[in-house]
């Protein structure tokens, strides 16, 4: 009987060592929302960005049913490395620019496009909005 008891014991106390042993596993919902920052290779500006962690853009082209972006995403967290960026487009994708306290400017699709030849190396952010891993929103912001 002794003995059953001090194996019981050693068992408890191995699991306890474990257990304690054992880091808590933080689990985080995908983000809703990544952005970028609209600047050209050419920009002086681009090597402080890039080295500061910054994420940028240096293309975006904006198709039919999705929005590739040529540069680095960030969620606010993390900036993931230079790369090319693919996201499908909700069908009902809206399009606006922003800034300040000013309410958002909606365009349409070919407004947008127009718009993003205009400012693409104003350093302006790119903010991308995401439901069902779709982009539903898609803003120009200062």
């Amino acid at each position: 009987m002794r003995a059953k008891i001090k194996k019981i014991f050693s068992i408890v106390a191995v699991l306890c060592v474990i257990l304690v042993s054992i880091k808590p596993v933080q689990v985080q919902a995908k983000t809703s929302e990544l952005y970028t920052s609209l600047i050209q290779k050419s920009n002086d500006m681009y090597e402080y960005y890039t080295e500061s962690g910054m994420a940028v853009a240096y293309k975006v082209k904006l198709n039919k049913n999705t929005i590739v972006i040529y540069g680095s995403m960030s969620d606010y967290a993390e900036t993931d490395k230079i790369s090319r960026h693919t996201y499908k487009l909700a069908k009902s994708v809206k399009f606006a620019s922003g800034g300040g306290t000013a309410e958002d400017q909606k365009m349409s699709k070919s407004e947008f496009r127009d718009y993003l030849k205009k400012v693409n190396d104003s350093c302006l952010s790119l903010v991308l909005e995401f439901k069902n891993n779709k982009v539903v929103r898609v803003v120009i912001s200062s």
